[in-house]
């Protein structure tokens, strides 16, 4: 029996984890093994669980990598979902084939930024992407290769069908998602508030996700709480939210950057035409019979298209039975299964012999590269991501601040020194004001370590969180 190791950044009911597992399913019911682990826990657990799919809670942040490294040799196949999950991938790469499977688009820059991934985000692996606009932005911005593996999802249309929608004459439109800038509710919200007194009297609004508590969500709520037609259903999953979808008309997605968008595809599924904005990878799903493309940011363009639905210039009912014609092509459980299978396949019939050795080789490579990065600061037992004060502005401390703003092992809030005579230096008085894990103490000179050390000690800052690193 095949083994295949699923990596995932938690078990949060949101796009991915679900994503991963409807492909962990699809592998175990096709006589795989699978293991799914992740880094932090969640709701989401229980569902593998109930479908007998093992998952354990294995975070790099706080294992051991040779721990990791040791795990993972005993399975066959890798498939690490999202940027967040690049850790495992630079772990376990050349230690058995990996399919790190991206659901970023445009965010991505930003990601490999912040996670410091580049890297290994640009050596040779297999990199899969949910769209064709993911693929071309990776290749216009990083030149890389990468292959398109379109999205699906479960068919659960008939169960609806048999169900009377609830009855309604005004159009229904709906959006789906947490209520973040990046989802455009404020594109949605603004086409709306455009429309004449009339047209709005047409309509109704319903949403759907997760407000999180933010100056964006306020403004939003204040432009719309006047009115009774909008309506918010809060955080819905299974069958509420395809019973939501069963009574709404027109779903929207006006997001300014979706690599793919599962919400296209369930709208599609459920016949449903979809209105989305020209950042939005689910393209391929739409034309101009099953829905329409509007310009990212543009809630005018938007309000037009609302206008004339409203104004009945289309037939929804033969728009959402051509958007269920483009499900059926394109983003169905067996498509999906019949291509990831033969990929999986295509992987297990390659020379494993020949693999092992040449990955061998680049593995050890690797583990050297990593290790001159990041020693220096496992010796000192200080986990990654820690907030670093670091006290010296010599020489020592040059080569450190620079070691660490390369490495992005840490992050350094703060660089303190008695001179204090650059902007970016602070004196050690103020150190006190500031929130920060350890010291790193890079004075070069013995005497002054254990002096600045005793000092510390002195003003009640706790011994371990002051270390002495030196060149």
């Amino acid at each position: 029996m095949r083994k295949v190791l699923v990596v995932i950044k938690d078990f949060g009911c949101n796009g991915s984890p679900l994503y991963a597992f409807h492909v962990a399913a699809i592998l175990k019911r096709n006589g795989y093994y699978v293991n799914v682990w992740s880094y932090d826990d969640g709701v989401l657990r229980t569902k593998f669980e109930k479908e007998c799919i093992n998952v354990e809670i294995i975070n790099p942040d706080n294992t051991l990598r040779t721990y990791i490294e040791k795990k993972t040799v005993k399975y066959d196949c890798l498939i690490a979902f999202t940027i967040t999950t690049y850790q495992i991938v630079q772990y376990c790469c050349n230690l058995l084939p990996t399919i790190w499977y991206i659901h970023e688009g445009h965010n991505l820059k930003e990601y490999l930024r912040e996670y410091n991934c580049k890297r290994i985000f640009l050596q040779k692996h297999r990199i899969w992407v949910v769209s064709e606009y993911a693929q071309q932005y990776i290749f216009e911005t990083w030149k890389k290769e990468t292959k398109v593996v379109h999205n699906f999802v479960p068919d659960v249309y008939e169960k609806y069908q048999m169900i009377k929608s609830s009855p309604h004459k005004k159009i229904r439109f709906l959006l789906l998602g947490n209520m973040i800038e990046r989802k455009a509710f404020d594109v949605f919200f603004d086409a709306f508030l455009l429309l004449n007194e009339v047209d709005k009297q047409k309509c109704e609004l319903h949403y759907a996700g997760d407000i999180p508590d933010t100056a964006y969500t306020h403004d939003l709520i204040k432009k719309i709480e006047q009115y009774d037609n909008v309506i918010y259903h809060g955080t819905l999953l299974g069958g509420e939210l395809y019973n939501l979808y069963h009574d709404c008309d027109v779903v929207v997605i006006p997001s300014r950057d979706e690599s793919c968008s599962l919400v296209a595809l369930e709208a599609a599924m459920m016949a449903m035409p979809c209105i989305i904005s020209e950042n939005v990878g689910a393209q391929y799903m739409i034309d101009s019979e099953s829905g329409w493309i509007v310009r990212t940011g543009d809630s005018e363009a938007l309000s037009r298209v609302f206008h004339d639905i409203l104004a009945n210039k289309y037939d929804l009912t033969s728009m959402g039975n051509h958007a269920r014609t483009k499900y059926l092509n394109y983003a169905t459980e067996k498509i999906y299964k019949d291509i990831l299978l033969k990929n999986l396949d295509s992987i297990f019939s390659s020379n494993r012999m020949i693999w092992n050795l040449v990955h061998r080789i680049k593995h050890i490579l690797q583990k050297q590269r990593d290790l001159f990065e990041e020693s220096p600061f496992q010796i000192l037992e200080i986990p990654k991501r820690s907030r670093i004060v670091l006290y010296g502005a010599g020489k020592n401390g040059q080569y450190w601040k620079e070691k660490l703003e390369k490495t992005r092992y840490c992050k350094v809030v703060a660089w303190a020194d008695k001179k204090a005579d650059r902007k970016a230096l602070i004196h050690p008085d103020l150190i006190f004001t500031i929130k920060f894990d350890y010291i790193l103490i890079s004075v070069k000179n013995r005497e002054a370590q254990k002096e600045i050390k005793k000092e510390l000690i002195n003003k009640r800052i706790p011994e371990y969180k002051i270390k002495i690193l030196e060149e």
